[in-house]
């Protein structure tokens, strides 16, 4: 896990550095021609993102290393951001997501049962103190053309029970911002960085 995580950092880093690892997939390539790398292709591009109609944040959603990870640049409302690094392994199938927050929050992720036709979920930990971490699930759906839903869940039961913490809609620049969502509203402190 470490190593994946050094991996990610340094991917991330190279990616907003604007190096030469931070492209398009390439039209051809063993990325390229694996349907398997197409997972996220409908979140790519640029967004703003609202909980109800209030602006969370905006996120960049691409490429990187010629369409053979993705690579996620959030920035919150607040001036915090955070930064994913999700990676296919074309051997075993399995989608693996590494997420860093600027106060130092750490998630990673795995690909698990997607809950309903376009949707599409990762499950895994985050951390939250020496430790002790909390069941963590994301789950995105593409909602509209140009709307893809979010919603961000925790267990602190081992997955018995989730309370949502973040549910929100990302629209496209341009995009009239979107109704509310009707969910559950997270409690008083428990909303998470994203």
């Amino acid at each position: 896990m470490r190593r994946a995580l050094v991996l990610a950092l340094a991917v991330v880093a190279a990616a907003r550095s604007g190096s030469p690892l931070h492209a398009e997939a390439a039209p051809s390539g063993p990325c390229a021609e694996d349907r398997g790398y197409g997972l996220l292709d409908f979140w790519l591009g640029e967004w703003h993102v609202y909980e109800g109609k209030t602006l969370a944040g905006h996120n960049r959603i691409e490429k990187t290393l010629r369409g053979c990870a993705v690579v996620e640049s959030w920035k919150d409302a607040d001036g915090s951001e955070g930064n994913s690094l999700f990676f296919y392994n074309r051997f075993t199938a399995t989608w693996k997501q590494v997420w860093v927050h600027d106060v130092g929050q750490l998630k990673e992720k795995t690909r698990t049962a997607d809950p309903s036709p376009g949707a599409v979920r990762f499950q895994g930990a985050v951390f939250v103190a020496p430790g002790r971490s909390l069941q963590d699930r994301t789950t995105l759906t593409r909602a509209a053309p140009d709307q893809v839903r979010q919603v961000i869940e925790v267990s602190r039961d081992d997955g018995r029970s989730w309370r949502t913490v973040f549910d929100a809609i990302y629209v496209r620049p341009g995009v009239a911002p979107p109704e509310p969502v009707a969910s559950p509203a997270p409690s008083s402190g428990e909303r998470s960085p994203r």
